[in-house]
C-alpha cells in the first residue's frame, strides 16, 4: 500500500524539536479511550474438479479501545469490536445475522514502552496486529513471533488538532507456508504520538494479504483456493 493511501489527511509540519522519549504515560488511575473503525474487502475464488466459483466480500467493523492504567508503567486495554455492515457479492447481510455473531473482545496488558501481551480473546479479531502495527512505538526493525518483520521510523513532527505529535511510519511483512500453500501479508501504518501526553492521538493502517492453497481431497481430486484481502484501520483518541 502507498503511504498516501494509509493517511490521506495532511497535518501541518512542525519544526524539528528536541528528541523526546516515546513512551506511553500510565500513572495509576489514568483512563482514556479510542474510537476504532475497520474496513475489509475480500475476493475468494475456488475450483475443484470441473467446478469453480468466486465470491466478493465487504465488511465494516467498529468499536473502542478502553485504556486503564494500573500503575507501575502498565495498563490494561479492553478492545471491543462489532460488525456494522457486511456484503457478500454486493448483497447485504441482514442485520439480525450480524447481531448473532456478537462482538469480539480481547484484553491486553501493555507497558509504557509499547510492548503488548494479549491476555484473552473472545471472538475473531486481528488482536496482535493492532499493537504490532497500528500502535508500533519502538524505532528500528524487529522480528515477531511467527516470522513477521516490523520496521518503525520517525518521519518528523506534525500538528494534529491541538497536539504536537511525532509522526511514526511502520511497515510489516510476513510470508509463510500453510497446509497446501502459502500466505503473504504486507502492511503500512502511520501514527501520531504526543510525547507530552504520553499517548497516540490517531493512527491508521492498510494491510493487504494473499493466500493460495492446492489440496487433494479423500477421492484424489485437487481443489484450489485463492483469497486476496485489503484491510484499512483507523484509531482516534476520544477527547473530552
Amino acid at each position: 500500500p502507498a503511504w498516501e493511501d494509509v493517511e490521506p489527511e495532511p497535518h501541518p509540519a512542525l519544526p524539528a524539536g528536541d528528541a523526546a522519549a516515546l513512551r506511553w504515560s500510565f500513572p495509576e488511575g489514568r483512563r482514556f479511550g479510542y474510537d476504532f473503525n475497520q474496513s475489509v474487502r475480500q475476493q475468494t475464488t475456488a475450483s475443484q474438479g470441473g467446478r469453480s466459483g468466486s465470491m466478493t466480500g465487504r465488511d465494516r467493523n467498529g468499536g473502542t479501545f478502553a485504556v486503564v492504567s494500573r500503575g507501575g508503567g502498565v495498563a490494561g486495554v479492553l478492545v471491543t469490536l462489532e460488525a456494522r455492515e457486511a456484503y457478500r457479492d454486493d448483497r447485504a447481510v441482514p442485520a439480525d445475522e450480524l447481531r448473532k455473531q456478537g462482538p469480539s473482545r480481547f484484553e491486553v496488558e501493555m507497558k509504557e514502552d509499547g510492548s503488548a501481551k494479549i491476555k484473552r480473546v473472545d471472538g475473531a479479531s486481528d488482536a496482535q496486529l493492532f499493537f504490532d502495527l497500528l500502535l508500533a512505538l519502538r524505532e528500528g526493525e524487529r522480528a515477531l513471533e511467527g516470522g513477521a518483520r516490523v520496521a518503525t521510523r520517525i518521519t518528523g513532527r506534525r500538528k494534529v488538532g491541538r497536539h504536537e505529535c511525532v509522526r511514526l511510519e511502520t511497515e510489516i511483512e510476513a510470508e509463510g507456508a500453510i497446509p497446501g500453500g502459502r500466505r503473504r501479508m504486507q502492511g503500512r501504518a502511520v501514527g501520531y504520538f504526543d510525547p507530552s501526553a504520553g499517548r497516540f492521538i490517531r493512527a491508521s493502517a492498510v494491510v493487504v494479504a494473499s493466500q493460495r492453497e492446492n489440496l487433494k481431497d479423500a477421492k484424489g481430486v485437487w481443489a484450489t483456493r485463492a483469497v486476496d484481502s485489503h484491510s484499512s484501520f483507523r484509531l482516534e483518541l476520544l477527547e473530552r
